[in-house]
Parts: C-alpha cells; sequence; structure tokens
C-alpha cells in the first residue's frame, strides 16, 4: 500500500505539467486569433470606406482609392465581374502580395 502511494505524487505532478502546458498553448494561441479578427475587422471598414456608392461591392474605381488592393485588384476579382466583393476583399489575408 505504500508503494502505491508513492507514485501519487508523480502523477499528479505530472498531470499538473500537463494541465499547465495546455493553458499556456491555449494562451498562446488566443493572440493570433485575436490579431486575426483585427485584421479581418480592420479590412472590412476599409471596404466600407471604399464602398462609395453603398452597394456592398467595390468597383475598380472605388478600389482606387486603396492603391494596395488597386494594385492587385484583377487577382483578387476572382469571379471576373469587374467588382470585388467582400469574400474576394477578404481573400487578401490570405492571398501573397506579388
Amino acid at each position: 500500500m505504500t508503494q502505491r502511494f508513492r507514485f501519487l505524487p508523480v502523477a499528479t505532478i505530472a498531470g499538473l505539467l500537463v494541465i499547465s502546458a495546455a493553458t499556456t498553448f491555449a494562451q498562446s494561441q488566443a493572440p493570433t486569433a485575436d490579431a486575426g479578427a483585427r485584421e479581418r475587422l480592420a479590412l472590412e471598414a476599409a471596404f466600407n470606406r471604399a464602398d462609395a456608392n453603398g452597394d456592398g461591392k467595390l468597383s475598380r474605381e472605388e478600389a482606387g482609392h486603396l492603391p494596395a488592393i488597386a494594385l492587385r485588384f484583377d487577382d483578387l476579382d476572382t469571379n471576373k465581374d469587374g467588382f470585388l466583393s467582400m469574400e474576394e476583399f477578404n481573400a487578401i489575408l490570405s492571398t501573397p502580395a506579388g
């Protein structure tokens, strides 16, 4: 019976280490998620400011107010309709410039 209790502290310490590691990992991931959400909100705000006529899409002329977008307009306009939807615009988060 003494043998069984000798392993209890080791198991407890191991369990605490696992919990601590999991907590640290979760906390280290949170800023990344928050940063992604902030980027998306900033992009949506920029889109809405550039959408002068409020039709929910950017024409080439409206996109001209955002030089980085204007340079990539044709690449971002994936359906080639001459406008950028919010979805196409948000693709800038996952599309490398170049």
